[in-house]
């Protein structure tokens, strides 16, 4: 039998907070692409599997300049190798 999955812990308050004033600036389509984005890149895992790394506007500004932030990872980190 397999163990069950571990469900995410999210602080609503601050996570609730960060995704209304996202929506603000941001559809919720590209909200969810920006997830999608996320979960898939390099970034998160760097950065960690967090809504609010996710939504900071650190990792918007790197989804927004697409494919080049791969070298903008290497220059902030440089310690931190990418997986190739």
């Amino acid at each position: 039998m397999e163990a069950p999955k571990a469900l995410p812990e999210f602080d609503l308050v601050k996570e609730g907070r960060l995704v209304r004033a996202r929506l603000k600036n941001h559809s919720l389509e590209e909200i969810k692409e920006l997830i999608d984005w996320y979960l898939s890149s390099e970034v998160s895992d760097m950065l960690g599997v967090s809504l609010s790394a996710c939504l900071s506007a650190h990792v918007i500004n790197l989804w927004k300049a697409g494919e080049s932030y791969s070298n903008i990872l290497e220059r902030l980190y440089p310690k931190w190798r990418l997986k190739r």
